[in-house]
């Protein structure tokens, strides 16, 4: 059987994006769940070249801060929404500074690794096998 390569045009399926159900620290299923768009969507790719940039501008050094929050750029273009998370009793809003708190604050570092390894695994934004 031939593969049908469109099925894999992993730019489209990385802009339309997949559901990442938030694990919480314990284990558990939490109701948070983020619609993010994968690393080949264009959105990232144009995160990751401003980074570049960015970098390669600045005369002076960088310290390990800074250069997380660099990186963290390009994980806030994939998130396209969330639901089912509250702060302090409030909803917690998918807005560019909620999304950086979960990225930059190292007491959410669990969830920001879980959208780090899910943005990079392309297999999460696969709907098909492209096997007819």
């Amino acid at each position: 059987m031939a593969t049908e390569l469109s099925v894999f045009n992993m730019c489209k399926l990385s802009e339309e994006g997949a559901e990442l159900n938030i694990i919480a620290p314990n284990g558990e299923k939490t109701e948070w769940v983020i619609t993010l768009r994968g690393a080949d969507s264009k959105e990232f790719r144009t995160a990751q070249q401003a980074v570049r940039k960015r970098f390669l501008n600045k005369t002076s050094k960088l310290d390990s801060e800074e250069l997380d929050r660099m990186s963290n750029m390009s994980l806030a273009a994939c998130v396209i929404t969330w639901s089912g998370v509250n702060m302090n009793g409030e909803e917690f809003k998918p807005t560019k500074e909620n999304i950086e708190i979960v990225l930059n604050e190292p007491a959410w570092l669990w969830a920001k690794e879980q959208i780090d390894r899910f943005v990079v695994d392309r297999a999460n934004f696969i709907r098909d096998s492209g096997k007819n």
